[in-house]
């Protein structure tokens, strides 16, 4: 099957998707690190944490989804960090640059107490 966009990086955010739905997707893992967090566990607590528990109001998401899962068990907020880093995969870098990518998903990551590990999935392509 032929896949055309028009857009040089297409094929290492395929790359990428792929790494992901082999690591956590089949295997319950991580795109950033060794563990184990793509749990069916650990995705009803963030969404326990998250979408059932929404918090309105003009605060910035990144604050609002603090308060939501920042007090949880650090594989939360990781898995929200690789959730984010997923979402963000597929989002035009015109939109929405490399670096504010990186900074989005460094900052929920960081929730856990933990520091973002490097990892290629993080790569400017």
């Amino acid at each position: 099957m032929a896949i055309w966009t028009g857009l040089e990086h297409t094929p290492h955010v395929l790359k990428a998707a792929d790494a992901w739905q082999q690591r956590c997707l089949l295997h319950d893992g991580s795109v950033f690190s060794d563990r184990t967090i793509w749990t069916k566990q650990n995705i009803s607590e963030l969404k326990t944490l998250f979408v059932d528990n929404p918090i309105s109001g003009d605060r910035p998401f990144y604050d609002k989804l603090h308060d939501q899962i920042g007090n949880a068990k650090p594989e939360i907020s990781q898995l929200a960090s690789e959730a984010i880093w997923l979402l963000l995969l597929f989002v035009y870098e015109g939109s929405f640059g490399v670096e504010k990518k990186r900074e989005r998903i460094s900052e929920v990551w960081n929730f856990s107490g933990e520091p973002l590990p490097k990892s290629e999935c993080l790569a400017d392509a």
